[in-house]
């Protein structure tokens, strides 16, 4: 009976060993693996600074020929304003008084930058409803869980008559427009709501159709 005993602890003694080396062959290929996701994270960075720098250089040459049709789209009447409203997405947040006020828009810009986000920029000729010249609302993406919405400021002018003067209201001596249903003006609140991000998303996809 006894030398069955001894093989017996033999045995437990080698099922021992045999585990310590599979535990160490295991550490050994985690740590390959490892290795191995750095070399391709690596890879990924230097893939994202290139395709960046391909971005940037070719939103330059775009940026040069957006500006040579704009000078020929100035020479068409009421252009942006037919654009906007027969746009299958924008046309539904523009107002009836909105469409008076983009008669006077003469030009639009969309500023893209890779790493940030896009700007979206109106501009306007003299008009009698506001003092700015332009009107931009700026998407920044600083990273992939979370957006920030900035427009800017409407310089509204005093003793402003409206077509639809349930749209206005007097605070403290500064014209502030309200609409019930999403319009051109509210997308450039501070605090815009979805509707302001659909409506830039939907002039910045489209804007190389106009």
């Amino acid at each position: 009976m006894m030398p069955k005993k001894k093989k017996a602890k033999v045995a437990e003694s080698g099922e021992g060993e045999g585990s310590g080396h599979v535990d160490e062959e295991f550490v050994r290929s985690i740590s390959e693996i490892k290795y191995v996701q750095s070399e391709l994270k690596k890879i990924e960075v230097e893939e994202d600074d290139k395709v960046l720098e391909v971005l940037e250089e070719y939103s330059e040459i775009r940026r040069e020929i957006y500006t040579r049709r704009n000078e020929v789209l100035l020479t068409i009447v009421d252009f942006w304003l037919t654009v906007l409203i027969n746009h299958p997405i924008l046309s539904q947040f523009l107002s009836v008084e909105d469409r008076k006020i983009l008669s006077y828009l003469v030009s639009l810009e969309v500023e893209e930058s890779p790493k940030l986000g896009y700007s979206i920029t109106f501009n306007f000729s003299p008009n009698p409803y506001f003092e700015n010249k332009k009107l931009t609302k700026t998407f920044s993406f600083p990273d992939p869980a979370a957006s920030v919405i900035t427009g800017a400021t409407i310089n509204w002018k005093e003793g402003l008559v409206s077509a639809e003067p349930s749209n206005y209201k007097w605070t403290g001596g500064e014209v502030i427009m309200h609409c019930s249903n999403p319009c051109f003006s509210q997308c450039f609140k501070h605090n815009a709501n979805k509707s302001a991000h659909e409506a830039g998303q939907g002039t910045r996809r489209h804007k190389v159709s106009f």
